[in-house]
C-alpha cells in the first residue's frame, strides 16, 4: 500500500533494467499486490518507505543497538507514525567502525522495521575511503533491498567524485544482475548549474539519481533535480519553534544544510506543496507524481533531554498528519489512515 506513494522511481527503474522481479517492500502479513515478502529475519530498506526519523533527534545512548531501542519506544510511546523507520546517524558512529555500527544500530529493526537512509556529512571528493568502508558494510538486509547514504557535494569536484562512485556501484550492479544494497542519496546547496553538469557526466543513468532537498534548498536547483526527487527532509526545532500555521524555525545552534542567519524558518504546508507540485514534471507526466519520502530532522541540542526531544515531536505530529493528505492524496481516506497507521 506504501508503495503508492513512496516506492522511489529512480531505484525501481535499475530493478527494471536488472530484469528483477517485484518485491514487496512493506511489512504487512499480505502484499496486497501479490509480491513475495521480505524474509522475517531482515530488515526493509529505502523503497516503500512513506515516513522516517532521523536518529540524531534523540540524544545519544551508550551503543547503536540501544539507541534505536530507544528511538523506537520513544516514537511509540507518542504515537508516531512509522516509529520502526529510521534514518542512521553517521555522527553517532563516533569511534566505531562502519560494519559494527551499522549491524548493531540495525539489530533491533530485524523483523519489524527499516532503514531507508544513513544520512552522512561525507563530501565523495575527501571522503572516499569513509564511503568505501560503509558500503563494504552487509547489514541484515531483505533480498534486493537497498540503502540510501546520504553525501554532500560542495562544488565541481564533488559532482565529478559522485558521478565517478555512483557509475561504479552501477557497474558492478549490472554485473552481478543484483541490487545494490548502498546507493547515494544527493543532496547540495548549490544552484542548477552544478546538478546540470552531475546529469550531463551520468548521461543516461542520471534517471537512477536520488536527491533530498530541505526546505532551504536553492528554488532553481529544485526545479532541475524535481523529477529525481526522492526525499524530503521535515526540519523541527524546539518545542516552542512550531507555529499553529506550521511555520517552523530551526534554532541558530542547529546545522541544517542550506540555513542561513538570514533564514531559519520555512512553511512547512508550503514545502508540501512544493514537494508535489506535478507541473515541475514538464510534459512527462505519465504515471503522475509519488510522493517523496519524508524525513523528520532536527539534531538534538546540548541540554535537551529525551521528554524534550519527544515534545518536541509531538508538537510536530498534527503537522505531519496534515501534510500526509497532501503527499499521499492519491489514495483514498481509508488507505491514507492505514499508511499512517504503520509500523514501518
Amino acid at each position: 500500500m506504501a508503495c503508492s506513494v513512496a516506492n522511489n522511481t529512480p531505484l525501481k527503474r535499475l530493478e527494471a533494467e536488472l530484469n528483477l522481479p517485484k518485491r514487496c517492500h512493506g511489512r504487512r502479513a499480505h502484499c496486497i499486490k501479490g509480491f513475495e515478502a521480505a524474509p522475517a529475519d531482515s530488515i526493509l530498506g529505502m523503497p516503500g518507505t512513506a515516513i522516517g526519523y532521523c536518529q540524531a533527534l534523540f540524544p545519544r545512548e551508550t551503543s547503536a543497538k540501544e539507541h534505536t531501542k530507544k528511538v523506537s519506544r520513544l516514537l511509540d510511546e507518542i504515537q508516531a507514525p512509522w516509529a520502526n523507520s529510521h534514518e542512521l546517524f553517521w555522527g553517532y558512529k563516533q569511534d566505531q567502525s562502519p560494519a559494527p555500527y551499522v549491524n548493531d544500530a540495525t539489530a533491533p529493526l530485524v523483523g519489524v522495521g527499516r532503514v531507508p537512509i544513513i544520512i552522512t556529512g561525507i563530501d565523495p571528493a575527501t571522503g572516499a575511503q569513509d564511503i568505501d568502508e560503509l558500503i563494504q558494510t552487509h547489514p541484515n538486509l531483505a533480498p534486493e533491498e537497498t540503502i540510501l547514504f546520504r553525501i554532500v557535494l560542495n562544488d565541481e569536484v564533488s559532482v565529478e567524485a559522485a558521478a565517478h562512485l555512483m557509475r561504479s556501484i552501477l557497474e558492478r550492479a549490472r554485473a552481478t544482475r543484483s541490487m545494490p544494497r548502498w546507493w547515494p542519496l544527493l543532496q547540495a546547496q548549490f544552484g542548477a548549474h552544478l546538478w546540470e553538469k552531475l546529469a550531463h557526466l551520468l548521461g543516461d543513468d542520471w534517471q537512477f539519481a536520488n536527491v533530498g532537498v530541505n526546505p532551504f534548498v536553492p528554488q532553481d536547483a529544485f526545479e532541475f533535480c524535481f523529477p529525481q526527487i526522492t526525499v524530503g527532509q521535515i526540519v523541527v526545532g524546539g518545542v516552542d519553534d512550531i507555529a499553529s500555521d506550521g511555520t517552523i524555525s530551526v534554532p541558530s545552534s542547529m546545522p541544517i544544510l542550506g540555513a542561513s542567519d538570514a533564514r531559519r524558518s520555512y512553511h512547512l504546508p508550503s514545502f508540501v506543496r512544493m514537494l508535489m507540485n506535478e507541473e515541475l514534471l514538464g510534459g512527462d507526466r505519465s504515471g503522475g507524481i509519488l510522493s517523496p519520502t519524508v524525513i523528520v530532522l532536527g539534531p538534538c541540542q546540548d541540554g535537551w533531554s529525551d521528554l524534550v526531544c519527544q515534545k518536541r515531536l509531538s508538537r510536530l505530529l498534527p503537522h505531519l498528519r496534515d501534510a500526509s493528505d497532501v503527499l499521499w492524496s492519491k489514495l483514498s481516506v481509508e488507505r491514507r489512515q492505514a499508511v499512517w497507521q504503520m509500523d514501518a
